[in-house]
């Protein structure tokens, strides 16, 4: 497996699939904190669209472009829906690669729990995806510092067709996301470890990935417009 056999498995490859509701989920007392967390989320409520980029192991993906649609059914919940594309140069448009949901339900004392489960495909070498499927649970809270959220959690994934069976019983660990919105600008941020172990033999995928997008639903004209002032080294670049 080449070592950057996942740089993708969460963001590019694949299609999340979530808890649809939060049990429960109703207005409450105003914990102060509560308040902070409803309010953050309200405020991204709307269409966005942005760039992603990805290192796993040290190596950089390809930049990635995304389009999300957040919605607050009510204020103890937020559902989002991601949709994630590549640039294809022969078409001279993006192509979609991707897709995620997410639901958050905010709990009277202000974290938000979510839990993901998903399947989808994983790049194994340059001419092999095999289906995997994993699972997620994350605790957030609103960030000592105020002004976006912080994520804890861990899980758990399945990549089938591996040799040795490596990809089978790996752990999603040290789970860390970050949310944060300023004057228009929505940053996100994702880091966690992937480790497989088979009798003896183990071997872990360190990934980030960094979010930025604006409010909008023109993502053609953002992939044009960013691919046209990358030039000839971005081509270089991906077809690497």
């Amino acid at each position: 497996m080449r070592q950057c056999a996942f740089a993708g498995v969460f963001f590019c490859l694949f299609t999340l699939i979530l808890i649809s509701s939060c049990p429960g989920a109703k207005a409450g007392p105003a914990f102060p904190q509560r308040v902070e967390v409803e309010n953050f989320f309200n405020s991204l409520v709307g269409d966005w669209v942005g760039t992603y980029e990805e290192v796993t192991n040290g190596e950089k993906a390809e930049t990635r472009y995304f389009r999300a649609v957040i919605k607050q059914p009510n204020p103890a919940s937020c559902e989002t829906v991601f949709e994630y594309y590549r640039f294809d140069r022969t078409s001279n448009s993006p192509v979609k690669v991707g897709a995620s949901s997410i639901i958050t339900c905010i709990l009277p004392d202000g974290t938000g729990q979510s839990t993901t489960v998903g399947d989808g495909q994983v790049k194994v070498d340059d001419h092999t995806l095999q289906p995997e499927k994993h699972r997620i649970t994350e605790v957030l809270r609103w960030s000592p510092g105020g002004g976006g959220l912080e994520g804890r959690g861990q899980g758990s994934i399945n990549v089938s067709g591996v040799a040795m069976n490596l990809g089978k019983n790996g752990k999603i660990l040290d789970y860390r996301s970050t949310c944060s919105q300023s004057d228009g600008i929505l940053k996100m941020s994702r880091q966690f470890r992937i480790k497989f172990k088979v009798l003896c033999f183990s071997k872990s995928y360190n990934v980030k990935t960094d979010f930025v997008a604006r409010p909008g639903r023109d993502l053609a004209g953002l992939t044009k417009s960013l691919e046209s002032k990358a030039g000839p080294e971005k081509l270089s670049a991906s077809s690497r």
